[in-house]
């Protein structure tokens, strides 16, 4: 898998789960429920890879739509744009350079237990398995690639910590190009208006 479809993978796995926040000040969701968040709503994340921020532009037929801005604010050009289900699943992503990532279907970040999963970009297909486990507040995870039938590989696992409304504190994981840690952090929450 291409280094920067693998790079981008561990940052929408990341924030999948940010996605499903409402003011924390005001009504609390189920924490799998997306239409709860306010358009315009901004999540400020720092880290390992930098400051990321996720702005909910809002609903598009029956999916929530999400821009990403890696290293500026959120309202420079996005560097991605990407839907999920009303789960916070992700379904598809387009990249500011056009290239459509999909998967099918969703990347099983909000199943809990074990899911499987293809994912197609414009390098062809692939197939992975996901395994999720929810202790308290946080939910530990592992990504095969199911390279062939009874041949898999650890191709990412960490673990997220969230607060009651769904909101990601933190997260640590490890995988994807850089293959060593990478984590972030919630710096600022701002709601939409």
């Amino acid at each position: 898998m291409a280094p920067r479809v693998l790079s981008f993978l561990a940052v929408l796995i990341s924030f999948t789960v940010a996605a499903i926040a409402e003011e924390p000040r005001s009504v609390e969701i189920d924490a799998g429920e997306v239409g709860g968040l306010r358009v315009g709503s901004v999540l400020v994340y720092d880290g390992t890879i930098g400051e990321t921020s996720i702005r909910y532009l809002g609903q598009d037929g029956d999916l929530y739509r999400f821009a990403k801005h890696i290293g500026g604010e959120a309202d420079d050009p996005a560097t991605s744009t990407f839907w999920l289900d009303r789960k916070g699943q992700t379904v598809r992503v387009i990249e500011d350079d056009g290239e459509i990532l999909r998967f099918e279907p969703h990347d099983c970040s909000r199943t809990r237990g074990e899911c499987h999963y293809a994912f197609h970009s414009e390098l062809g297909s692939q197939t992975f398995r996901r395994q999720n486990e929810r202790q308290g507040r946080s939910w530990r995870y592992r990504i095969f690639w199911i390279i062939a039938p009874d041949v898999e590989r650890v191709s990412m696992e960490g673990e997220v910590t969230i607060n009651r409304y769904g909101l990601p504190i933190s997260e640590s994981f490890v995988g994807g190009e850089r293959d060593k840690e990478t984590s972030y952090s919630l710096k600022e929450f701002r709601p939409g208006p």
